[in-house]
């Protein structure tokens, strides 16, 4: 009887606290943006050969990358990671292999856009830029998303605080808050492609590249109860 009395007052004080919450609560938004700057780099090359026997295509390729392995190995400030090993036949309408197509692609990444411009340069001699982006390093995007935060959540209260006031109530109380971190790269300016033959003497063109800015913003998104 003592364990009924028990829950049936339980239920007795969660009704009056669900009830009490759906009285004078007001939802409020919040948010902080800034823009970026990129100050990280990512392109991706690739050597890619067509050749009647599968060893040839793939021994090409194999040359390209230990070629490209040399040059990364000696550049400072680069870091760079191969992906992406494939051979693969080709066929004719009658389903007989023609071919076979070797590819490797190789990812090199830095924060000294100078020394990735030189080293493209020297690196388009036989492998083909892919893609570049640019992006912000994990410790530059934190500590702005901390900045972001802080601004964000004292916008929520100087709203909060603003609501109290024109509602005229003794007071509030946060019923529930949540935050939100966001961030998007802006389209940068990217480079001019310029595809160039291995024998071809002059040397391939330089990249122009800009880095662009990303947006990283912060919403907080919330409920308060206003106390009267």
């Amino acid at each position: 009887m003592r364990t009924l009395v028990f829950v049936l007052l339980a239920c007795f004080a969660f009704s009056v606290s669900a009830e009490e919450l759906n009285y004078n609560v007001v939802n409020i938004n919040a948010s902080a943006k800034t823009e970026l700057a990129n100050d990280l780099m990512e392109v991706t090359l690739s050597s890619y050969h067509q050749e009647e026997k599968a060893e040839r295509a793939s021994s090409q390729v194999n040359r390209d990358m230990a070629w490209a392995m040399d040059l990364l190995k000696k550049a400072k400030n680069i870091k760079y990671q191969t992906r992406g090993y494939n051979t693969h036949p080709n066929y004719n309408r009658s389903n007989r292999i023609t071919s076979w197509t070797s590819s490797q692609r190789v990812v090199i990444e830095s924060d000294d856009f100078d020394a990735v411009g030189d080293l493209l340069l020297k690196l388009q001699e036989r492998l083909k830029i892919e893609s570049m982006r640019f992006t912000t390093k994990d410790e530059t995007r934190d500590a702005v998303q901390d900045e972001l935060t802080t601004s964000a959540l004292s916008a929520f209260k100087k709203k909060a605080l603003l609501v109290q006031k024109a509602m005229e109530a003794k007071d509030y109380r946060v019923v529930n808050i949540s935050v939100n971190q966001q961030g998007h790269h802006n389209p940068p300016v990217m480079y001019a492609r310029a595809e160039k033959s291995m024998m071809m003497s002059d040397a391939a063109p330089s990249v122009a590249m800009e880095a662009g800015e990303s947006t990283l913003s912060t919403q907080v998104h919330g409920s308060i109860q206003l106390v009267y």
